[in-house]
């Protein structure tokens, strides 16, 4: 699994992917951190996808699959039909996260912002500027660009970018949780 994984989000997309590890899927799986769905072929493992629900949504947390499968088989299709499925079944909705953007606007996914949070007042000054410099830079940023892909896409509606968006990175913990609770 976890070189199903690297193959398909370390070395076709990027490095800066989270490297998980064996010791990672098994604790997941130990633990029912996620749901786990196989894809089998004449029984052996050809693809999974690990879904994580909570609070009326499904996450597709990770996938991996054989790239040695030829691409018409489409295992990547029926992953992604394994997560709208878990969607449906359960009446949640389905964050299929970035990535792979053109692949899910032509199945109907519209895209909307996500959010990042990390806790940084308990650390020390040096390891914390690292989170200021990010604040700032995506301050600066981040209405710029939700402006300029609503202008490509046509959709204007809707609350500002400043009505919807609060900088989580500098928000204490308990407002985070009021956000999503």
């Amino acid at each position: 699994m976890v070189e199903m994984y690297r193959n398909l989000y370390i070395d076709k997309y990027t490095r800066l992917n989270p490297m998980y590890t064996k010791a990672f899927i098994n604790l997941t799986l130990k633990e029912n951190i996620f749901a786990y769905r196989f894809l089998k072929i004449k029984g052996r493992l050809k693809g999974f996808d690990a879904i994580f629900r909570k609070n009326g949504i499904v996450i597709g947390a990770m996938m991996g699959y054989d790239f040695y499968v030829p691409q018409k088989i489409g295992l990547y299709r029926m992953l992604m039909a394994v997560d709208l499925n878990e969607a449906h079944r359960y009446g949640c909705i389905l964050n299929w996260s970035s990535g792979a953007a053109d692949f899910k606007r032509l199945r109907g996914a519209v895209p909307d912002l996500e959010y990042f949070a990390a806790y940084h007042r308990h650390l020390p000054f040096r390891r914390r500027l690292p989170w200021y410099i990010l604040a700032f830079i995506f301050n600066r940023t981040a209405e710029f660009l939700v402006r300029k892909q609503r202008r490509r896409t046509g959709k204007t509606k809707g609350k500002s970018f400043r009505e919807k968006v609060i900088f989580i990175l500098q928000q204490p913990v308990r407002q985070f949780k009021r956000l999503f609770s």
